[in-house]
């Protein structure tokens, strides 16, 4: 893990993030991960028109405190979902 004064900053960003997705109950948030040297904010959307819009709306502030990046994969299916939905259904065992 990250030290802590930097998991407050990642977790501010990422609560920002949270905020403009699920605004309107366009998306779900699936996971935070934290792993590699980076975090991950997994969300499944309703309409990614919105989504991007949100997203790119943000990106374009400055100062940003963070660098960060997304991008979107269509998965009508939820296989990418998968392993953390397994993950929840496991700890719920």
């Amino acid at each position: 893990m990250p030290p802590s004064a930097e998991v407050r900053e990642l977790d501010a960003v990422g609560d920002e993030v949270d905020r403009r997705m699920l605004h309107e109950g366009n998306a779900v948030m699936l996971a935070r991960v934290t792993w590699n040297g980076a975090r991950q904010l997994i969300f499944y959307v309703r309409d990614p028109k919105i989504a991007n819009e949100r997203l790119q709306d943000l990106l374009s502030r400055r100062p940003a405190r963070r660098e960060w990046e997304f991008r979107m994969e269509h998965d009508a299916e939820w296989e990418f979902a998968e392993p953390y939905l397994r993950l929840l259904r496991d700890s719920k065992s």
